[in-house]
């Protein structure tokens, strides 16, 4: 149902949205529990496709495939979505990243590492996850991208991951640390940077300003160099602005040759999700894992899936030719000459499966895009 949140807004079926043409925007928020995720991917699919402008809470579900499955239809409809992802609207995380990016000029000096504490008051593992997702946007906003993580907690895919420890680290020199802070009443994340003269403090309240103290070496706790808080800057507010502006923006035909930068910042949120599903994987590997990042089109995704079929049609050939051999051998000791005299033509058979291999190639080859020209 839609809520009177606002002046002129109207309760009704959220199916109304896919046909009222004076709908401006849709906020959707994530579901209360993982049961409902299924049920809000199925909205999202159909909000997606009928390119309903959107302000979506991060992470809206926790699969990544849903995630991958929107960004496809997004690129069809040429849906506006834009994630809530406070770190790229903040003054305060602007300013931290300056800092970073002036490397020995700054207040600080060169950074090289970096320390994220997260307390969120719900421990389990799909809520630490999700946390997890949401802080690793702030950190690749101050520190760069992400690249390669290593996770310290329990293997186990189902055990809760209160006591989650994970190493980041991407192309530049900063190492980072992001942990579960002790249990406290209120949600509470901090993330500091160490420099060679000193450190900064980014504290990030669920509620209000986020705040920026930077502090040269030898001072007090108390003491500060700048102390950096907007009482005027929201970041709910900040995200309506992203959204008005995203719906600002001239809009692009399916046949323009220029970028799409509609889907930016969701492709900035798509990123969390896969850095966060990585987790599991450095858990169970237990050793530090790459991350790559790869652009997301149905040309891509054909390509995929044709090598994937290529690769197991080189298997399948090689069974075939261990099989065959074999069995030849039993027919020939058994005195099945007719098998034996059938199995003699297993060339040609394993001749067929290398054609059909070669035909896959050959798709490969007609899914590359022209030269000068971008899929998706």
């Amino acid at each position: 149902m839609l809520k009177n949140a606002m002046p002129g807004a109207e309760e009704g079926p959220w199916e109304l949205l896919l046909h009222e043409g004076r709908i401006d925007g849709v906020v959707v928020a994530s579901p209360a529990d993982t049961a409902g995720n299924e049920f809000r991917a199925e909205q999202l699919r159909r909000l997606v496709q009928a390119a309903v402008p959107m302000l979506i809470a991060h992470p809206v579900v926790d699969s990544l495939i849903v995630y991958y499955e929107l960004e496809m239809m997004r690129q069809d409809s040429r849906c506006i979505i834009v994630p809530y992802l406070p770190a790229r609207w903040s003054p305060a995380a602007a300013r931290l990243a300056e800092l970073v990016a002036a490397g020995d000029q700054s207040l600080i000096g060169a950074v090289d590492q970096a320390v994220f504490e997260s307390s969120p008051v719900r421990r389990g593992r799909g809520d630490v996850l999700a946390q997890f997702a949401r802080d690793v946007d702030v950190i690749r906003v101050v520190c760069g991208d992400v690249t390669r993580i290593g996770a310290m907690g329990s293997p186990d895919a189902k055990a809760a991951l209160a006591n989650l420890g994970v190493q980041m680290s991407g192309a530049g020199p900063i190492l980072t640390r992001w942990s579960i802070a002790p249990a406290d009443d209120l949600p509470n994340r901090r993330l500091t940077l160490v420099g060679s003269r000193g450190k900064a403090v980014l504290h990030l309240p669920d509620d209000g300003a986020w705040q920026l103290e930077i502090r040269p070496t030898g001072a007090s706790q108390a003491e500060t160099v700048e102390s950096t808080e907007s009482a005027d800057w929201s970041a709910p507010v900040a995200a309506l602005e992203a959204l008005a502006e995203a719906l600002a923006r001239q809009p692009m035909s399916s046949e323009s040759n220029g970028t799409d930068n509609r889907g930016t910042e969701w492709a900035e949120a798509i990123r969390g999700i896969e850095l966060a599903e990585a987790i599991g994987r450095s858990l169970a590997r237990g050793r530090t894992i790459e991350v790559q990042r790869e652009e997301l089109s149905e040309t891509n995704t054909f390509k995929s899936l044709m090598t994937a079929f290529g690769c197991g049609i080189l298997m399948v050939a090689a069974g075939l030719i261990f099989g065959i051999a074999l069995l030849a051998q039993i027919a020939k000791a058994n005195g099945w000459q007719w098998l034996a005299g059938a199995l003699n033509s297993w060339p040609w058979v394993v001749l067929a499966v290398l054609g059909l291999f070669m035909v896959f190639q050959l798709l490969l080859r007609l899914a590359e895009p022209p030269s000068g020209k971008k899929s998706g």
